[in-house]
C-alpha cells in the first residue's frame, strides 16, 4: 500500500471569491505552511493511496505454489519444515 500526501492551497478559491485580505494572508503563510506540511505529512490537505495487486507467480509465500492458475499447498516445502504429528 503506499499513501500520498500532498498540499494544496485554496488559491483557485480565494481568487473566485475575489477575496484580497485572505489572498494576501494565504501568500503570506505559503511558506510556513510549506514547510509544515513537509515535515508534518499527515497536517496536508490532499491524500491518496494505491494498493497495487502483487504478481503471484512471483510474489507467492514459499510454501504455496501454482498449479494450472490457481494456488495450492507447496507439499515438498511442508513437510520439509514440519514434522507430521501422531495422533
Amino acid at each position: 500500500i503506499f499513501w500520498f500526501h500532498e498540499f494544496e492551497p485554496p488559491f483557485v478559491v480565494l481568487r473566485a471569491r475575489k477575496t484580497i485580505r485572505g489572498l494576501l494572508l494565504l501568500y503570506g503563510a505559503y511558506p510556513i505552511l510549506w514547510l509544515i506540511t513537509r515535515i508534518f505529512k499527515s497536517q496536508c490537505n490532499l491524500f491518496g493511496f494505491a494498493i497495487l495487486k502483487p504478481d503471484l507467480s512471483r510474489d507467492m509465500f514459499p510454501w504455496l505454489i501454482f498449479e494450472g492458475d490457481k494456488p495450492a499447498i507447496n507439499k515438498e516445502w511442508v513437510e520439509k519444515h514440519f514434522n507430521r504429528s501422531e495422533g
